[in-house]
Formats: structure tokens, C-alpha cells, sequence
């Protein structure tokens, strides 16, 4: 089994001199302009949020929005196809764009933190930037995909969901291998499905990822969510550290479990948990 705690610890350890990436989780949640028209106009929302492991965590990930109903069925999937005209889809590019630039600095930069190395934002911006866009350009090829094959067979919605659940957990190492182990993008999904589809560390992590963000996502909905959309930016820049704090987490366990770190700053994981891929 794997404990999340001391991975936490050592990521609040490596990140002494580089908190100011929490401005990138910030950013990322920003970007993500659809997520404040879920915020609907209940007088007091309570929820909780579950989430699998990010490239980067920004605070929706902590956060339960009140009106995500709203936009359930074929009705909703509808109206978000109608939507996605020319400006929605020049902001979309544009948004993966940055996304991708500012993914490929952030983790390149906490992989140096956690290898002891001086941070090379910009460079490793450059370095990765292909392969943190290409799995963009995956993600919207998904999307756009589901919602037609969804317009067709409204019960498919159903299947989709349970498809999203299962790549945030099959690939969720993924970019963080491109990174930490020079890995081009393909190499590293293959990897990451070989990792996680074996269970044993993987899905002990992912799942007490998940249960550490439902615990927080609790008091932060409750103090946020209800503030309206001052209060939800508030949130966002509030909880960007805590999300470079579980990102960095899930950085030092690819390095543990895929063999990237010195063996006497390494976890040890259970000896019943075989599947680390060498």
C-alpha cells in the first residue's frame, strides 16, 4: 500500500523556492472560464469533489459547483455543441496553447525541484511543450468526438462518463513520465496504461489522491462556492498552492515508481505491490 502523506511532505520540502509555480494552477483554473457559468444561484450549496491526479491541479478540482446538473442529457450536450462557434473554438486553441506552455514549465520545473536542480521554467517550457499540447489536442479530439456520438445516442452519455473516469485514472502519470523520464508522448501513455491497468501502487495513490481531495473540497466549497464568483477567484488563487503541493506529490511518486529517484530518498512500497514498471 502507499501512504500519500510523505509524499506531501516531500513535495512541501522540494518546493522551497519555487511556491511562486502555484501561479500556474491560478492561471490554468482561469483559463477554464466555462467552470464560473456552474455556479448557478442557489442561496447556500454544500458538496464535495472527486479528483484523480492532474499535470496540474488548479482549485476546481477541490471545488463541488452547484449547477453542474444543469447541462446533464442530450439537451445540454446540444446546447454545448451550439455553442462551440468560431470564437469558442479561437479561445479553446488559444487557452491549449497556454495550457500546454505553461504544463511543460510547471512540471519540468517540479521535477528539477525534486531532483535538487535549479529551475529552468522557460527552457523546459520549450523542451516539453509538443508533447503537453499533443495530449491537448487528444483531450479535444475526445471531447468533440463524445458530444456527436452523444447528440446520436443520448444513453451513450452514460458510457462517457464512466470513459472520463477511466482515462483520469488509466493516464494520469502520463505527462508526468514525459518529464521525469525524457519519455515522447506515446511512450509515455503506454507506459502510464501498463502502470496503472496492473492496480497495486497505482490505484492505492490514486485513490487516497481522491479521497484527500474530497476531504478538502468539503470546507472549501462551503466557504467559496457561496461567495459567488469574487469568492470563487478568491478560492482559485487560495487553493493554486495546494494544488503545486499534490502535484509535486504525484511527481515524486512517478519518480518512486518508475525508478527516477535516489534509492535513499525513494518510498518503499509494499512487497505485495509488484506492478512498478522498471
Amino acid at each position: 500500500m502507499v501512504s500519500l502523506q510523505p509524499y506531501l511532505a516531500r513535495a512541501r520540502a522540494s518546493l522551497d523556492g519555487v511556491w511562486w509555480l502555484a501561479v500556474v494552477p491560478f492561471a490554468v483554473a482561469l483559463l477554464s472560464a466555462e467552470k464560473f457559468t456552474q455556479l448557478g444561484n442557489a442561496d447556500f450549496h454544500v458538496g464535495v469533489s472527486f479528483s484523480f491526479p492532474f499535470p496540474v491541479t488548479g482549485g476546481w478540482a477541490f471545488l463541488s459547483l452547484p449547477d453542474t446538473a444543469a447541462e446533464v442529457g442530450a439537451g445540454g450536450v446540444r446546447t454545448a455543441v451550439n455553442q462551440f462557434g468560431p470564437a469558442a473554438v479561437g479561445f479553446a486553441l488559444l487557452s491549449m496553447v497556454a495550457t500546454a506552455a505553461l504544463t511543460a514549465g510547471y512540471l519540468g520545473t517540479i521535477h528539477r525541484a525534486l531532483a535538487d536542480e535549479q529551475p529552468q521554467f522557460l527552457a523546459d517550457a520549450r523542451r516539453y511543450f509538443a508533447p503537453m499540447f499533443g495530449f491537448q489536442l487528444l483531450v479535444l479530439v475526445y471531447v468533440l468526438a463524445a458530444l456527436v456520438f452523444t447528440l446520436i445516442f443520448p444513453l451513450f452519455l452514460i458510457v462517457l462518463a464512466v470513459l472520463i473516469l477511466a482515462g483520469g485514472y488509466f493516464l494520469y502519470p502520463a505527462l508526468h513520465l514525459v518529464v521525469a523520464d525524457d519519455r515522447d508522448l506515446l511512450t509515455a501513455l503506454v507506459r502510464s496504461y501498463q502502470f496503472t491497468s496492473a492496480g497495486g501502487p497505482a490505484l492505492s495513490y490514486a485513490g487516497r489522491y481522491l479521497l484527500a481531495t474530497a476531504v478538502i473540497s468539503l470546507p472549501a466549497t462551503a466557504l467559496f462556492v457561496n461567495l459567488g464568483v469574487p469568492g470563487v477567484v478568491g478560492g482559485l488563487a487560495a487553493l493554486a498552492p495546494v494544488g503545486l503541493v499534490f502535484d509535486a506529490a504525484t511527481m515524486a511518486f512517478v519518480h518512486d515508481a518508475f525508478d527516477l529517484s535516489p534509492a535513499e530518498g525513494r518510498e518503499r512500497f509494499s512487497a505485495s505491490d509488484d506492478s512498478t514498471i522498471p
